[in-house]
């Protein structure tokens, strides 16, 4: 029975074979098997370089990545407690708006006028958009 051949001759069995490898280095499929070979060598090489690398590469992002943290942390701590100062702000302004308008009712049931004043001068000041100055 007669094998097919490809075009380079070969059958099919020789090109799909374990046989070794053409021991000559002049021919062309020698020479691409020695290209390949360096190739996958080269490859290697990088592959072991990057994988040396590695750790401290790692370490340098997993630094960089708690640095970056810790300041976050330290940010939203800081806004948070100026969110407790203008809470305790507020509550203070709102305690103190409570004590003005106490104050303002208690004053609007006393009388700006004074024994000491001729003529109510004090209450005609008042009625006309004056001001008191109080001690």
């Amino acid at each position: 029975m007669d094998e097919e051949r490809g075009l380079d001759g070969s059958t099919f069995e020789s090109r799909y074979s374990e046989a070794p490898p053409d021991s000559d280095p002049k021919s062309s499929s020698c020479q691409a098997r020695q290209q390949d070979q360096a190739e996958r060598d080269a490859t290697l090489q990088e592959l072991a370089s990057l994988q040396e690398r590695l750790p401290a590469a790692v370490a340098i992002v997993n630094n960089s990545l708690g640095s970056s943290i810790n300041k976050v942390e330290a940010q939203v701590r800081f806004v948070q407690a100026h969110e407790n100062d203008t809470r305790t702000v507020q509550e203070e302004l709102r305690e103190s708006k409570l004590q003005v308008a106490n104050l303002t009712g208690e004053l609007s049931g006393v009388s700006l006028t004074s024994k000491n004043h001729d003529n109510g001068e004090l209450e005609d000041h008042m009625r006309y958009g004056g001001h008191i100055k109080f001690p």
